[in-house]
């Protein structure tokens, strides 16, 4: 842990480094005051970016130039960018349409344990990214999210666990890549059938990775819907911690 209070420039501007860590500091804001403009071709090697447990209420620049001036152009010195993690942060907001102008290659998002209560318009421009984490925060609304998964095709893994969710977001259905889901913690009562069909093909991703699975752990489902078992390749079925009475027919 140090005390540093802004992400050093000498860091970000430096052209060897493929991992930075700043977690556990004192980083209250991204400002992009003296970061060079695109047009002067600055950018780094970084493939990823580690801002855990520090201070950070937007990953939205501050901007060094005058009122009305664009504020993005500190993202563009990520063109190699794969990995972002900003756990445990007081983030209100993403400043999702920065991102998503300049991060074409980012594939990790990790934005867990935050205060986040909506999704920035703009996310879904991360058409590159296969894990998204947004576990432990303050989602209710699941309209909060919808616009998030469009125009993320290539999404594996999607963690929404520890939110105040009342309803399965209608757009994850849209992920037919999609092997792990993680609706574990929140306020769910049903799994639509629709969603279920568009997830049919929920099955092993092969290799090394860890087998698919559906997490619906302590929600408020009385019973499970025959919808389930229309998922008929997911390797894992989480259901603890839910209210039923009787063990569900098909089980088994």
């Amino acid at each position: 842990s140090n005390q540093i209070e802004i992400i050093p420039l000498e860091i970000l501007l430096m052209r060897n480094p493929v991992k930075v860590f700043l977690d556990h500091n004192n980083l209250a804001s991204v400002s992009d005051k003296g970061i060079p403009h695109k047009q002067d071709g600055a950018s780094t090697s970084i493939e990823r970016l580690d801002l855990d447990n520090n201070s950070l209420t937007t990953l939205l620049p501050i901007t060094g130039e005058p009122s009305g001036a664009d504020s993005s152009h500190l993202w563009h010195c990520f063109p190699n960018l794969e990995y972002l993690s900003a756990v445990s942060n007081q983030l209100e907001s993403v400043g999702a349409n920065v991102l998503g102008s300049h991060l074409a290659h980012l594939t990790t998002l990790d934005l867990s344990r935050n205060n986040l209560q909506t999704i920035d318009k703009g996310m879904e421009e991360l058409a590159s990214l296969r894990v998204l984490d947004i576990s432990r925060n303050r989602l209710v609304n699941s309209e909060a999210v919808e616009a998030v998964f469009s125009g993320m095709p290539r999404l594996r893994d999607v963690n929404l666990s520890s939110n105040q969710l009342q309803a399965v977001p209608a757009s994850i259905a849209s992920l037919k890549q999609l092997t792990r889901l993680n609706l574990s913690n929140n306020s769910i009562t049903n799994f639509p059938r629709e969603i279920a069909l568009g997830l049919a093909a929920l099955s092993d991703p092969g290799g090394d990775a860890p087998g698919s699975f559906l997490r619906l752990s302590y929600n408020s489902f009385l019973d499970i819907q025959e919808t389930i078992f229309l998922l008929v390749q997911l390797e894992e079925l989480h259901f603890a911690g839910n209210r039923f009475r009787v063990i569900p027919e098909g089980i088994g």
